[in-house]
């Protein structure tokens, strides 16, 4: 994803400093490279229109404008019309990996309300393979790959569902699942430490784009805080999505395994 977020960086580059000579701007302090990256940081928007382009340029202090003689709105309204079509398919089909969140992974969870999820808690403190296979049969009906059948644990494994690759937003995503069943762990709720070498092993051992954690147990206070923290020290936001036992009820009922 990072290769892919430096090609698009390049391309979007390109082809700005391409419209820049054409236009014949100068392309002072660098403007250039602060507007693709402003682009690239907002790069949700659905269309490219003036008044988003000059909400982008709000933050730019730049002598840009009056180097070229030209206003904000003047330029806004160029960019849109030559750089548009250009930049508007880039941006729309590229996204940031830390954006992502459960529900672009498993968008069928919408469909089942929290109330509904509720009722069926208990059903998950169970044994903590029996969730497993589970969350297996998921995602073999989404496509993922590969998801080999396991009979029991080794010393070798790397994570309960080690790397596989699944489409996530029309790209290809490559995953790695770590789940703590409700009696894998002592105390009431879930925490750093009894999860902190299964999920730094998953990603060590394999380097996924994300580490899911399922969880059969609610976080203990500062849980989440701490994943996000591991996921920023090895360079990598939001590298850990935290399924809690709602969310993964939500899950099983969408796919009918509840």
């Amino acid at each position: 994803m990072d290769d892919e977020l430096e090609i698009a960086r390049s391309e979007i580059l390109s082809s700005m400093l391409d419209f820049l000579h054409r236009n014949d701007l100068a392309d002072y302090d660098d403007f250039s490279i602060a507007l693709v990256n402003k682009l690239l940081q907002a790069k949700d928007i659905p269309s490219m229109s003036v008044p988003q382009v000059l909400r982008l340029m709000e933050g730019l202090n730049t002598l840009f404008f009056r180097v070229n003689g030209i206003s904000r709105k003047w330029f806004a309204q160029l960019f849109c019309l030559e750089m548009g079509p250009t930049v508007t398919p880039k941006l729309g089909g590229l996204r940031r990996l830390n954006d992502i969140a459960l529900q672009d992974i498993f968008p069928e969870m919408e469909a089942v309300t929290e109330e509904a999820a509720t009722r069926k808690e208990c059903e998950i403190q169970c044994e903590e393979r029996k969730i497993q296979t589970a969350i297996r049969k998921v995602l073999r009906h989404k496509h993922a790959q590969p998801i080999p059948r396991r009979n029991a644990d080794t010393p070798l494994e790397v994570a309960d569902i080690e790397i596989f690759r699944m489409r996530v937003s029309n790209r290809w995503l490559r995953f790695a699942i770590v789940v703590k069943g409700y009696r894998s762990s002592p105390g009431k709720t879930l925490k750093w430490k009894d999860v902190a070498h299964q999920v730094a092993r998953a990603y060590q051992r394999g380097s996924p784009d994300y580490v899911l954690l399922f969880a059969g147990k609610d976080p203990a206070d500062g849980l989440v805080t701490s994943l996000e923290e591991y996921s920023s020290s090895v360079g990598r936001r939001g590298l850990v999505i935290f399924v809690p036992p709602i969310d993964l009820v939500r899950l099983l009922i969408a796919n009918k395994l509840l």
